[in-house]
């Protein structure tokens, strides 16, 4: 397979042509074929109803920011869209939470700041057109900082072609743009600034700073995103784990407690309480229930499907202990440790929507910019690239029950990657002690 890779020029024109097949298979012909009713495929967007929602629709639940915004001249100028949003917003306040049902109090301190400051430009006079408008430069802007700042590491300038795009036109970038979770779209582009800055310590000034500060924003939003701590420690010295460790630690709670209390100033419901109450109501929803099975890519769901959801948990500590040794074993390789720590987030988190793939960009973007050429490129690395190419793929091949093909399609590719570096990792040890032998 790596001599057949070979005969691009480059992994860079490699990564383009297997992007080109991957994408033209899964937004062309699968669709084409299945127009003559030979299948049914999935759908590859969010229902007309929920298009811009995770943003817009958790905005608009703010009543103690909105008021009576319904009877406001500028409310009959918005769309019926996002009127419908206001008037009928499944969003519930804290007087909801005895009761079971889904509240808008169940974000991260980081979504929860996100979705506040969108509810108060609303307020103030702003469209949520025009807002979903602001929110698209801000991602923008950050998506710029990190393209532009991986000269620092070298990066050609076909590379970083394929990073812009990756992160504006993937197919996981545009489904959260058509969901509207900016949420994801942001810690995304946060993680890949974080993974430059780590390789830019000890070259350039307060490296070290920009990058915790990174993460932290990001773990604000997505806590589960907090693995990636132990990128830090692998691109590092074992002599300064340690204080690696108290230095993230102390960003991580600095910027944590900051972010947690902008969003108890902006919402006075929002207390840890409430916000661990909504979060119960949120998992017996969306974990437990169906409402987040719909293009779920974690383990969780074919568990789920297959009526065994109760091994789900210890399946997942599995590849959770398996990944961490595995990311030990190949320590000396950042991009494989880059590519493990976004399977673990993927197949050990219970949801992890479409929107949330746009991660694995970051293995595909550095391992395009630490081989620019095939030096040094063997069949670990192109594991890992292919995999991660296909995983940003569209794949809503076909219609199941409650999802689409894709969601046993990316746990299972994501399982036997992480068995195939096992297994390589096994086989050269045992390769090692023969020769020393």
């Amino acid at each position: 397979m790596l001599n057949f890779a070979r005969k691009s020029k480059s992994p860079i024109e490699f990564t383009a042509i297997t992007f080109f097949i991957f994408y033209l298979i899964g937004f062309i012909l699968i669709p084409m074929v299945s127009q003559y009713g030979l299948w049914k495929r999935g759908p590859f967007f969010v229902y007309q109803q929920d298009r811009f929602a995770d943003l817009i629709k958790v905005a608009l639940s703010y009543r103690h920011i909105l008021g009576d915004i319904g009877s406001a001249p500028q409310f009959l100028l918005w769309p019926e869209r996002f009127r419908a949003f206001f008037t009928n917003n499944p969003f519930l306040g804290i007087s909801a939470l005895s009761t079971g049902a889904l509240t808008n109090l169940h974000l991260a301190p980081g979504g929860q700041v996100i979705s506040l400051l969108a509810a108060i430009m609303i307020y103030v006079g702003v469209s949520p057109a025009e807002v979903l408008c602001i929110y698209f430069f801000a991602y923008l802007a950050l998506c710029f900082k990190f393209v532009t700042t991986l000269n620092k590491l070298g990066a050609t300038k076909s590379s970083k072609f394929i990073a812009a795009t990756l992160l504006m036109a993937s197919w996981p970038a545009v489904f959260a743009m058509d969901r509207g979770n900016f949420s994801s779209l942001f810690v995304s582009v946060l993680i890949a600034l974080f993974v430059l800055y780590v390789q830019l310590i000890g070259k350039q000034k307060n490296a070290l700073f920009v990058s915790l500060l990174f993460f932290s924003l990001a773990i604000t939003i997505r806590p589960n995103i907090a693995i990636f701590f132990l990128f830090l420690l692998v691109a590092s010295p074992p002599q300064s784990y340690l204080g690696l460790t108290f230095k993230t630690v102390f960003a991580s709670l600095v910027v944590g407690t900051t972010v947690y209390l902008s969003a108890h100033f902006l919402y006075p419901d929002y207390q840890i309480h409430s916000f661990l109450s909504a979060y119960s109501n949120y998992r017996q929803i969306y974990e437990i229930g169906s409402a987040g099975d719909l293009y779920n890519n974690s383990i969780y769901f074919p568990f789920k499907f297959i009526g065994k959801a109760h091994l789900a948990t210890y399946v997942s500590l599995l590849i959770f202990l398996v990944s961490g040794f595995l990311i030990w074993a190949y320590k000396s390789r950042l991009t494989v440790s880059l590519y493990l720590l976004c399977l673990m987030a993927m197949l050990c988190t219970p949801v992890f929507a479409d929107y949330h793939m746009l991660i694995f960009a970051v293995p595909i973007v550095f391992t395009l910019v630490m081989f620019p050429t095939w030096k040094g490129f063997d069949h670990i690395d192109l594991i890992c690239l292919v995999s991660s190419i296909y995983l940003v793929a569209p794949k809503n091949y076909y219609d199941i029950p409650s999802s689409t093909l894709s969601s046993f399609i990316n746990p299972t590719l994501g399982t036997l990657a992480i068995i195939y570096l096992l297994l390589s990792w096994i086989l050269k040890v045992k390769c090692r002690r023969e020769v020393i032998g």
